[in-house]
């Protein structure tokens, strides 16, 4: 009997142990889920909000950079607007689709071409072909890091010189930017990450004399590249010299 007793204490301690066991590997493993999306909501909230008045202030850049009158620069707006409204409803589309045929990147620069294209033939009609090629570097290139560049340069409330100044350095780089990935795709290389670090320590360098210390330090945690799982700071970066920014009074 009291064998029989023996057994069934040591059957039921294995089986406590295993239940234990797995309830244990099932708390470690959601604490992990949670953890991941914690991370993954606190770095949605860093991220500046792109909105309408991203798109404007982009196309108001250009405009300043093109010299249009105000009468062509409004309509380089509303025209750059409405492409973009355009686009986002296209991807949004896209994304709803279960057509597994193509590759997602393979798609969306299909809605960027179109969209492109449309840009193009609506600014046709009140630019000249030099000013259409100008405009199309920048605002065709569709480029997220110019969305969220100058979406962050407008929530740090600048004064309006230093916000513009700000804007044109953004604009500076988004062209230089699209060439050189242009000329890579053109000479069939690999576009080179040493290029891009380049061109972006340049603009930090740049943005650090008109932004404070605390804008800084903002910018460089928004807008570091990332790689390899983790956040890796552009060269220049943190690097200041010159005057300081600061909020609107």
């Amino acid at each position: 009997m009291n064998h029989y007793f023996l057994y069934l204490f040591s059957k039921f301690s294995r089986l406590a142990f295993v239940s234990c066991s797995i309830c244990l590997v099932a708390t470690i493993s959601n604490a992990q889920q949670t953890a991941i999306s914690d991370k993954a909501d606190t770095d949605q909230a860093k991220r500046p909000k792109i909105s309408d008045d991203t798109w404007k202030l982009q196309a108001e850049t250009v405009a300043t950079k093109l010299g249009l009158p105000k009468d062509k620069g409004d309509r380089l707006v509303q025209t750059y607007v409405a492409t973009r409204e355009a686009r986002k409803l296209a991807l949004k589309e896209l994304s709803k689709s279960d057509d597994e045929t193509t590759d997602q990147s393979d798609k969306r620069e299909q809605v960027n071409a179109r969209q492109r294209d449309q840009l193009k033939s609506a600014i046709s009609e009140y630019l000249d072909p030099v000013q259409i090629d100008e405009a199309l570097l920048s605002l065709g290139s569709f480029n997220p890091r110019w969305d969220r560049y100058v979406s962050q340069i407008n929530e740090f409330q600048l004064d309006e010189q230093n916000k513009q100044d700000a804007l044109q350095l953004t604009y500076d780089y988004i062209v230089e930017y699209g060439k050189a990935r242009n000329a890579a795709a053109e000479a069939g290389i690999r576009f080179s990450s040493v290029t891009a670090h380049t061109l972006k320590g340049t603009l930090d360098a740049s943005l650090a004399k008109l932004l404070s210390d605390e804008q800084l330090s903002k910018w460089n945690e928004v807008t570091a590249f990332r790689g390899g799982g983790g956040k890796r700071s552009s060269p220049g970066e943190g690097k200041r010299q010159g005057k300081q920014g600061g909020r609107k009074s």
